[in-house]
């Protein structure tokens, strides 16, 4: 089905992918240089900004000046809304890809909650939320990652039958069971920028609350420079491991009773699937799509976000019960094969493509 890639990575990105050089088109001239800067730490908010937005507006001009005519148009959201509009005037589907919640309502609850922690918070610039907002309401269709991202798009006044979720896949040949727990001390696994937005405080609270004689927290990721001087990570149970590659994080996930993520704000964590491929129960908040992975109290928990008593509750019923995180595990290897990989997200993409240019089409 593909005709053509447009994307601001550089070639030699892309080229891990595998795909066929023929489909592939870069523009990389603002993004990969913005990239590289950021790597080495040189941020600047203002510049970063104004770079971010041009590399946007040139960018979905020159998808739109060279882009093939096509049956359905797919765009990120954010660099979509010119190519887009040049796909509806050949008779095409506009898609706006969100990997994220609604770009506004995420602004909103990130605002509200680094308001009430104390801890500065930038909201995007009011014209990339402006441009976000567009692509909406251009768009034929809106597809996003999870019944929570969708739940958003509602929300914030989308009609349902605009999104659709497909959640994200799992690379299954990536991340496999190779290890188990340790038996004299309770262990949990944190995986992602370890953030407000990530719900650093409310995890850290349920953990010094455990009433568990041996415990120890696993931080994989980066540590958020806006939270070091709220949170104490300094405890002797916890432990910062900074970025790692794949074939160390499966063992870690292998060797954690759980995976716990109390995020307030996801589109949907890929973590989640990677931790039951380990078979690694997973702990986690509504607002990180984990419902459309697993069944709470099957292959782990899911409980409200920001809800202190709720998430310690479920770490101690896992701390507890050795046969409930047994059977949990064993529920876990189970359900992510159902899950079908990256192959079934294509499939299930495939299908929305071929219905809406259908439904054009009739």
């Amino acid at each position: 089905m593909l005709s053509q890639i447009f994307t601001t990575f550089p070639a030699f990105r892309i080229a891990r992918e595998g795909l066929p050089a023929d489909k592939v088109s870069t523009w990389p001239w603002l993004h990969t240089p913005l990239m590289a800067k950021w790597r080495y730490g040189l941020r600047h908010g203002r510049l970063d900004t104004e770079i971010g937005i041009l590399n946007s507006r040139w960018f979905g001009g020159h998808v739109e000046k060279n882009m093939p005519r096509s049956d359905v148009f797919v765009g990120l959201s954010g660099a979509g809304l010119e190519p887009g509009k040049a796909a509806q005037r050949n008779g095409g589907i506009y898609i706006c890809d969100r990997g994220s919640t609604h770009a506004k309502y995420q602004n909103d609850i990130l605002e509200s909650e680094h308001r009430k922690w104390h801890v500065p918070f930038r909201r995007d610039d009011p014209r990339i939320i402006a441009r976000e907002l567009s692509e909406y309401r251009q768009a034929d269709h809106i597809s996003v990652g999870s019944t929570f991202a969708r739940s958003s798009f509602i929300e914030s006044g989308i009609e349902p039958d605009k999104v659709s979720v497909i959640p994200y896949g799992v690379d299954l040949s990536a991340f496999e069971q190779c290890g188990e727990p340790p038996k004299d001390t309770f262990r949990l696994l944190f995986v992602g920028s370890f953030s407000i937005r990530k719900g650093a405080p409310y995890l850290l609270q349920a953990f010094r609350e455990l009433t568990v004689r041996r415990k120890e927290l696993v931080l994989v990721g980066s540590i958020a420079p806006n939270i070091k001087g709220i949170l104490d990570l300094t405890r002797p149970d916890i432990k910062i491991l900074g970025s790692i590659p794949n074939r160390e994080l499966k063992v870690l996930m292998s060797q954690a009773h759980a995976l716990v993520l109390p995020s307030v704000e996801e589109g949907l964590a890929l973590v989640q699937a990677e931790a039951m491929a380990c078979g690694c129960p997973v702990v986690a908040t509504h607002s990180t799509g984990a419902a459309d992975l697993f069944t709470s109290g099957v292959e782990g928990q899911i409980v409200p976000a920001r809800d202190v008593d709720s998430l310690r509750l479920a770490l101690e019923e896992l701390a507890e019960d050795n046969h409930l995180r047994s059977r949990m595990s064993e529920a876990a290897l189970r359900r992510v094969k159902l899950l079908g990989g990256w192959n079934q997200y294509g499939e299930r993409y495939a299908a929305l493509c071929n219905r809406l240019a259908n439904r054009i089409a009739h």
